[in-house]
């Protein structure tokens, strides 16, 4: 019976995830967190 319900609680957290992810896109926001890590990886390498 606890076995069920971690995977009732797994598949809800993974069904959450993909939803906050498609809504992000959906906003545009991807965009904006790659141009961050893209400066943060540059500035590491100590290229900008």
């Amino acid at each position: 019976m606890k076995r069920a319900w971690r995977t009732v609680a797994a598949i809800a957290l993974l069904v959450l995830a993909a939803l906050f992810i498609t809504l992000g896109m959906a906003r545009g926001e991807d965009a904006g967190v790659y141009r961050k890590a893209s400066i943060i990886c540059l500035e590491c390498i100590g290229i900008g």
